[in-house]
């Protein structure tokens, strides 16, 4: 019998993209892994690996019950929704940053227009790894002088 005809054929072909579609994930969420939770990504990973085992289980082991395949998906559907959990908490996280890094970045601007020292607030702009929030033009001597 054929490799692609057998239970472990039929399963490879019809999950072997989970892989990849897992690597693509990680890489386009990957500037929100530093504020994720990291307690909920690692139960979604716990929970989505036991799922995917379980399915393999059931779709693969012969003798396996029925209700098998039900509890795998419903682990799988649990580490979803941890997953949906941990990046929904990451957003929140990264938009309070940026509002901070924008104030910050504001006293920065209006502190050099003034010719006004601000203490250590560029080390923290860099510590937090703000970056330019919208629009800045920030009128150097050369422009104020024409």
């Amino acid at each position: 019998m054929a490799d692609h005809n057998t239970r472990e054929g039929k399963f490879k072909r019809e999950f072997g993209g989970v892989a990849i579609g897992g690597a693509l994930a990680a890489f386009l969420v990957s500037p929100l892994l530093k504020f994720a939770n990291p307690v909920a990504l690692a139960i979604a990973g716990l929970l989505a690996g036991m799922g995917l085992l379980g399915l393999y289980n059931a779709r693969v082991v012969s003798g396996v019950k029925p209700v098998a395949e039900k509890l795998a998906w419903c682990f799988l559907f649990a580490g979803g929704c941890a997953a949906a959990f941990a990046l929904v908490y990451a957003q929140e996280a990264s938009s309070q940053l940026d509002r901070y890094c924008r104030v910050l970045q504001s006293r920065l601007i209006q502190a050099d227009r003034e010719h006004k020292a601000l203490g250590n607030a560029k080390d923290v702009f860099q510590t937090l790894q703000c970056r330019p929030q919208g629009e800045v033009f920030v009128e150097t001597q050369h422009d104020a002088g024409q």
